[in-house]
């Protein structure tokens, strides 16, 4: 399994083909942005733009870039959607929602399947769900009480084991850092903590920090 988890996409994803043997004119991206549904354009973080410069930066290095809702699949429709796909992609936005929405639409076991033979990347909450384990999130101020009262279990993808904790220059999230370090006693998982400019490159096993 190859995973790219970064903390901003479009600072880092330029990286990714020089990782890789992939020719960027040559592969497909499923680009999943469901991370980001709870978010409006007139909230904090605006026209969600870290969605537009995550696809904008895939199509300016020369990617294939189709657009994959989950919502709109079943665990059937959702083999056969990403078959054609080179790269999986998860935008970031709520990482407790994105979990939720794969355990709601009972989607988690079969998206683990899809990705394990793929090249998975990740951008802020998408990188964040890559983890065993979210349940320090829920320690944020982005942690919404009515995704909480439904989550099933705060399990991650599990397809590393570790958390990335993204934008660790923003002092916008300072504060939920702070949080985050307070309860490392009750939390098994080893966090990473990530600038805009870095990503965590995972092949067969083999983990390092690249910059930009």
């Amino acid at each position: 399994m190859k995973l790219f988890l970064a903390s901003s996409g479009d600072k880092t994803l330029h990286l990714l083909s020089g990782l890789t043997e992939i020719t960027p004119s040559e592969t497909k991206v499923a680009f999943i942005a469901n991370a980001a549904d709870p978010y409006t354009g007139d909230e904090r973080w605006g026209e969600k733009i870290w969605v537009k410069d995550d696809k904008k930066k895939f199509q300016e290095l020369g990617y294939i870039v189709s657009d994959v809702d989950l919502e709109n699949l079943d665990a059937d429709s959702l083999e056969k959607s990403l078959a054609e796909f080179d790269v999986i992609h998860i935008c970031g936005g709520d990482a407790l929602y994105f979990i939720r929405l794969l355990q709601r639409k009972g989607l988690s076991e079969i998206f683990k399947k899809i990705i394990a033979d793929k090249i998975y990347t990740g951008t802020s909450a998408g990188s964040m769900v890559a983890a065993p384990s979210l349940e320090i999130e829920k320690y944020s101020d982005e942690a919404k009480p009515e995704i909480l009262a439904e989550l099933e279990n705060f399990n991650g993808l599990g397809l590393v084991d570790f958390l990335i904790i993204p934008h660790a220059a923003n002092k916008d999230f300072k504060d939920d850092f702070t949080r985050y370090i307070s309860h490392l006693p009750e939390y098994n998982v080893p966090l990473i903590f990530l600038y805009d400019n870095q990503a965590v490159w995972v092949e067969d096993g083999s983990i390092k920090i690249i910059n930009a």
